[in-house]
């Protein structure tokens, strides 16, 4: 039996890891669904290492074997009655996403493999989290310590400070994720649009291969052109 954590750079779980390393008791496998560098900020990588060479443990980069994001973006939808179109943009309406169950949940369940525990590093105050009937019904036993301890999201953040090891995403963004999302928030958004102008360029070509809006009645060049009247409207 394998002691796993699936580790996602945020604070909660990090926090975890190194109260996992401080008690002389890491995990044998750190896993990080790596959704590849056409979607991930370079920071994230440049945390990972950083994350390494300060706790000494080495991090596993989990992938799909099937999809990259821009292969999943650009293929057909199979059923309903967007069957055949690009499959574009997430519904904002949906509760779960299916980006992330193709790059991110299926390659780790895949790398989970059966028979071990799996450590996931939900806050005490996010513990409705934790109770998916999946974690109760899956291979593996899934264990939820931070919970247990009644560790909050203010704490896991003072445990990170300690060992400088915030998540430099943290100055930008209130929660970690993918910036292609379109159910962050405006603030999230306009992070992006002010300080990776690349990565807001390939928004826009998203939006223009869609045939249907970023958000609810809302394209990415709408929101492009409120950012630079407000940005605008700062210089003068």
């Amino acid at each position: 039996m394998e002691k796993i954590l699936c580790w996602s750079g945020g604070k909660d779980s990090t926090a975890l890891l190194i109260r996992q390393v401080e008690a002389g008791t890491p995990p044998h496998r750190i896993l990080f669904a790596d959704v590849g560098p056409e979607a991930e900020f370079d920071e994230t990588y440049e945390f990972i290492e950083k994350v390494e060479r300060t706790l000494n443990v080495q991090v596993e980069h989990i992938k799909s074997t099937r999809y990259t994001f821009d292969s999943y973006f650009y293929s057909p939808i199979s059923r309903g009655h967007r069957k055949g179109m690009l499959r574009g943009f997430p519904p904002t309406a949906s509760v779960g996403c299916s980006y992330r169950r193709e790059l991110k949940v299926i390659p780790l369940c895949a790398a989970q493999g059966k028979g071990n525990e799996i450590y996931l590093g939900i806050a005490a105050d996010e513990k409705h989290r934790a109770e998916r009937s999946f974690y109760k019904t899956a291979d593996n036993t899934y264990l939820f310590p931070l919970i247990e301890d009644g560790i909050t999201e203010d704490m896991c953040l003072q445990i990170c400070q300690k060992y400088d090891l915030v998540h430099p995403l943290y100055a930008y963004f209130k929660r970690l994720g993918c910036w292609q999302c379109p159910k962050q928030s405006l603030s999230s958004l306009r992070a992006l649009y002010q300080n990776w102008p690349e990565k807001w360029q390939k928004l826009e070509q998203y939006q223009r291969d869609c045939a249907w809006d970023f958000q609810p009645n809302r394209s990415v060049f709408d929101l492009s052109e409120r950012f630079r009247k407000e940005f605008h409207n700062e210089d003068r």
